[in-house]
Parts: structure tokens; sequence; C-alpha cells
């Protein structure tokens, strides 16, 4: 029998590296983190390569990582937040997977990242505005996923729980 994808999708900061990494733990699965193979890849941080190239450039990258993941079977994938704004990348990914969209609201998004200089998209004068648009031109394509898990008021370890138990009960 074939085993299913667990592809966690979201907004940057929504927890999907820490969800990710709990599920794993308790499935005993392997992670597969976008980002980070981009990143390795390219040999430099997605903020350079966003700085250097460009987004566009980067979405081609990660385009180019999605045709080539989504052949494989009983992975996580921790998505980096802007992949589902190509929608052949959804397709693709629920062909062999549960796509669950990790869903914060725009405060815990800021409290969560606003320390952290490595988010290129926030790089602006008034993150919380930007973080407002792109939810906003983004929220279509996430609810797209099977799946839609509320992370707000809620630990690392409920959010993987409640997948793991979606995922059990077929």
């Amino acid at each position: 029998m074939k085993k299913r994808n667990i592809v966690l999708t979201g907004f940057m900061a929504a927890g999907k590296t820490s969800v990710s990494a709990i599920i794993a733990r308790k499935l005993k699965m392997d992670v597969i983190a976008t980002d980070d193979i981009i990143s390795r890849r390219e040999e430099m941080s997605i903020s350079d390569i966003f700085a250097k190239q460009g987004e566009e450039y980067f979405r081609g990258l990660e385009r180019e990582l999605v045709r080539e993941i989504s052949s494989k079977e009983g992975c996580i994938f921790d998505c980096g937040g802007g992949i589902i704004l190509d929608e052949r990348n959804i397709y693709d990914l629920k062909s062999r997977g549960k796509v669950f969209y990790l869903k914060a609201s725009p405060e815990l998004i800021y409290e969560r990242a606003k320390l952290d200089d490595k988010r290129p998209l926030l790089k602006v004068k008034d993150p919380m505005a930007k973080i407002r648009e792109l939810l906003l031109l983004r929220e279509p394509l996430y609810s797209k996923a099977d799946h839609t898990i509320l992370v707000d008021d809620k630990t690392f370890e409920q959010v993987a729980d409640e997948i793991i138990r979606i995922i059990k009960n077929g």
C-alpha cells in the first residue's frame, strides 16, 4: 500500500516547520522542507535569493522542486509560505498527499516573525499591513487545502496531534 504524503502549507511563521518535526517524530516519517532544499541547492538564503534573483526566479525554483518531490511517498512536506501561488503546485501536492493549511491570524504571524530577519517579504515599513495584504491575496489559494487547521491558541503539539488524528481517520 502506498503511503500518502502529509503536506503543510500556510503563511510564514504559521508553525509548519515545528509541526512537521513533531509529526515526523510521532509517525517516523521524513520531512522535506522546500525552502531548506532550495537554499541548500542555490547555496544562499531565501532572503538572498529574493534580493539577488527576484521572487519570480525563486518561484520557478519552487515549481521545479514541487514537480520533483510530488512523486515521493510517505513524507511530510514543510512548504514555503508562497508555494500555493502557483496552482499547479497545489494540484501536484494533492496528487499524492493530504494538504493541510495551517491558518494563523495576522497578529500571531507578526508576533512570531517580527524578530526573524530572514523574512524577505516582511522587510517593509509596515510589516503588519504587508501580512494582512498577502493573507488576503493568498487565502483563496490556501483554502484549496484538504483541511484547514486553526493554529491560534494551540501549541505546535496540539496542531500536530490534530493532523495525525485526521490522517488516521481517513
